[in-house]
């Protein structure tokens, strides 16, 4: 293949990222919808990233009973967002299969090796053909919209940041309507 378009949603825009790090003059246009790789979550650092927190996972992928009271009492002490109370219920919970929790800890450790650099890439774009663009959602508790202003501080240019009054449920007809009315996504 001697060119391709990517388009990487969520964790995906993580592969994106570093896909475009690795082979940038393949890739004429990269669009990242609330991308994973801007920003690396304290507690994803520690559950891949050490013996101790892969340790703690995997008690906890066969009995997951713990860390749904822990947050279960920080949720009613208002101690931590709801959204977090909810991600780790939809993803720890008791309805989960322990097969599902082992699945989400072995994707979290294949993923750790992604390290998308966020300079590099920006300066890569720049080289090879300036058609990076971002769309972040407003109201994404995951992706924050913050995360944005490390994308200007690495060089990318005000125009290629965009947000779209969403949370981080991109996938949706009104950011594909955006997409199209601001010209994102067009034949080269």
């Amino acid at each position: 293949i001697s060119s391709y378009s990517l388009i990487g949603y969520s964790l995906g825009g993580k592969v994106a990222l570093t896909l475009y790090q690795l082979q940038a003059q393949k890739i004429p246009k990269l669009l990242l919808l609330a991308p994973d790789g801007l920003y690396i979550n304290p507690i994803y650092k520690v559950v891949s990233g050490t013996s101790v927190g892969r340790s703690m996972y995997r008690k906890l992928a066969k009995n997951p009973r713990p860390i749904l009271a822990i947050t279960n009492l920080l949720n009613n002490l208002k101690l931590i967002h709801p959204k977090l109370h909810r991600f780790v219920h939809v993803h720890m919970g008791t309805g989960r299969q322990e097969s599902d929790r082992w699945r989400i800890y072995h994707t979290w450790l294949l993923f750790k090796h992604f390290r998308p650099n966020l300079e590099l890439i920006i300066s890569l774009s720049k080289r090879h053909s300036g058609n990076l663009n971002v769309i972040l959602g407003a109201n994404d508790s995951v992706i924050k919209p913050k995360y944005g202003k490390k994308l200007l501080q690495s060089g990318l240019d005000k125009n290629n940041l965009h947000f779209v009054n969403q949370g981080h449920q991109l996938l949706t007809k009104e950011t594909i309507d955006y997409i199209i009315t601001q010209g994102l996504w067009q034949k080269s």
